[in-house]
């Protein structure tokens, strides 16, 4: 009944996400700066619901595990995108990641991540052999969907590192707008990513966790001197063992 309970719970914080990100405009990206309190607040109210539940638990693991992870963190633009070297941090959302692992650490993970950058930088126009340079607006953002094996090694009793490869959808748009040009771009392409997820138990059931993504799409700018964008992101949330 209490882990019935839990997933409810969990069930309801990712459709209400879900319910906020569609239907926001032919972008297709959250407007993220609007929802951080929200974010932020659903989290923390999550994570002191498990720690309250879980309390008592003796922390265990076993060889066959499924678990859900959420979590929030920032999103760096990596080099050599010229275009972006003034986007600075991002804000990262994971509204839910799966995992299954069957033996000896071996499993398969399933993630889905959202991020948003805001920034300001300079675009040039050729325009008769003239060329124009002006300062614009840029919003950025993508969509991840992947999967893919995962490798979980055992650090002490209540600590634990995954290790992860996936391949997917990456999904990115870039909204720009000057007074030499206004327009929205967008593309989908195969990308992938390289994870690691650190987790620290703190009861049979829940766990805290950090990781890092390095992650890889089509770049859908017009203006940029990459074909790829290449988001290096930072995460921490929480996760439940079933």
């Amino acid at each position: 009944m209490e882990t019935k309970k839990a997933l409810n719970l969990v069930l309801t914080y990712v459709g209400w996400h879900t319910t906020t990100y569609i239907g926001v405009g032919s972008n297709c990206f959250p407007k993220f700066r609007t929802m951080k309190i929200k974010l932020i607040y659903s989290l923390i109210f999550l994570t002191s619901y498990m720690t309250s539940w879980a309390q008592d638990s003796k922390p265990k693991i076993s060889n066959r595990q499924f678990c859900i992870e959420i979590g929030v963190g920032s999103s760096f633009l990596l080099p050599p995108n010229e275009q972006y070297s003034n986007s600075g941090d991002g804000l990262s959302i994971n509204p839910i990641s799966l995992s299954y692992t069957v033996k000896h650490g071996l499993g398969i993970s399933l993630k889905w991540m959202l991020g948003d950058h805001s920034f300001n930088s300079t675009i040039s126009r050729n325009d008769g052999g003239v060329l124009f340079t002006d300062e614009a607006d840029f919003e950025f953002g993508y969509s991840i969907v992947m999967v893919g094996p995962i490798y979980t090694i055992k650090i002490s009793d209540k600590s634990f590192v995954d290790f992860s490869i996936q391949g997917g959808r990456f999904h990115a748009t870039e909204k720009i707008s000057s007074n030499l040009l206004k327009g929205n771009f967008e593309s989908s392409s195969l990308g992938y990513s390289c994870s690691m997820n650190y987790r620290k138990l703190i009861s049979s059931k829940t766990y805290i966790r950090g990781a890092v993504y390095y992650v890889s799409g089509k770049n859908p700018s017009i203006f940029s001197n990459s074909e790829r964008i290449t988001p290096l992101i930072f995460n921490a949330g929480v996760g439940m063992i079933f």
